[in-house]
């Protein structure tokens, strides 16, 4: 499998790394970011770029990672509301809804053998 190749159209160097290739380019593609070959930088400057595209890379992670914990949490209250509406108000906790879930069904079937001794009592 051949590998793939990144060719710059202002300087012509070639890139089969994808790491140099977004050392050079940027992360747009050239749309927002200048690519390196455009506007020589020292060395230093090369070493703070490549910081800076790194920093954006992992701002942009911690971002998405933020946003998926806040659908999560979207999903826990949702839960709770859940719970909320079928258990009362103050249910708060799976256990708790559990229990009164447990609860309920113990009172039904105290209710169907109360039901089947009255029918044993009455003629």
């Amino acid at each position: 499998m051949a590998s793939k190749r990144y060719r710059c159209f202002f300087c012509d160097e070639v890139f089969t790394n994808r790491r140099a290739a977004w050392e050079h380019f940027g992360e747009q593609n050239c749309e927002s970011d200048i690519p390196a070959c455009v506007d020589p930088l020292r060395t230093d400057e090369k070493a703070r770029m490549t910081a800076l595209r790194e920093a954006q890379e992992y701002a942009m992670k911690c971002q998405n990672e933020a946003q998926a914990a806040e659908d999560k949490a979207g999903d826990v209250e949702a839960l709770y509301a859940e719970l909320r509406r079928y258990f009362g108000e103050d249910c708060n906790s799976v256990w708790l809804a559990g229990d009164r879930y447990k609860s309920a069904l113990n009172r039904i079937s105290d209710l169907e053998s109360l039901e089947k001794v009255q029918e044993c009592v009455q003629p």
